[in-house]
């Protein structure tokens, strides 16, 4: 089992490949990844649910552009 952080989520996705087309999107409902709560010692108070936001900067061509990714999220048990 590779222990990735990201591996839970990049092993669901249709496309393994780089280069994605603009707009590309994925979606997964529900999905279980493990008790990330218990692995950074979450407290209690954060049960519930949330929005994770991601940013990446890269440059390309010269010019730098900045994407973000909002992925929601439960904390349902810690």
């Amino acid at each position: 089992m590779p222990t990735e952080l990201w591996y839970p989520y990049t092993r669901l996705l249709k496309q393994k490949t780089c280069p994605y087309k603009a707009g590309h999107e994925e979606h997964a409902n529900n999905m279980n990844i493990g008790n990330y709560a218990a692995m950074f010692n979450v407290p209690p108070d954060f049960l519930g649910e949330w929005r994770l936001y991601y940013a990446v900067a890269a440059t390309r061509r010269g010019k730098r552009f900045e994407e973000c990714m909002m992925i929601p999220v439960t904390v349902s048990e810690v």
